[in-house]
């Protein structure tokens, strides 16, 4: 099963991103700043999706985001950094996390 992380994910490329890779089949964790935003995304897109709302320049929430997404679904398969701020630290933490 392939899991991914999308940064962003409420607007534009980011909710394009979330509701392409729903209807492949993906489990998404969807990443935003905007609580309510994230709950109503995650309603609508319906599959294997979780939200996680807060700054992702903050390396203690990305930190969580990665570890409970990892828990919640397994191994982090890709991640879509459409909000480039911590984007980074995804890939770096995800890297550890998973081994």
């Amino acid at each position: 099963m392939r899991v991914s992380i999308v940064t962003g994910a409420t607007k534009g490329i980011g909710r394009a991103v979330c509701e392409s890779l729903v209807a492949e089949g993906v489990r998404v964790s969807l990443v935003g700043r905007n609580a309510e935003g994230l709950e109503r995304l995650a309603r609508a897109l319906g599959g294997e999706v979780h939200p996680y709302a807060g700054d992702v320049s903050q390396r203690r929430f990305v930190k969580s985001v990665v570890k409970d997404s990892v828990k919640r679904f397994g191994p982090i398969t890709a991640q879509t950094p459409t909000a480039i701020s911590g984007a980074t630290g995804i890939i770096c933490l995800k890297r550890r996390i998973q081994r």
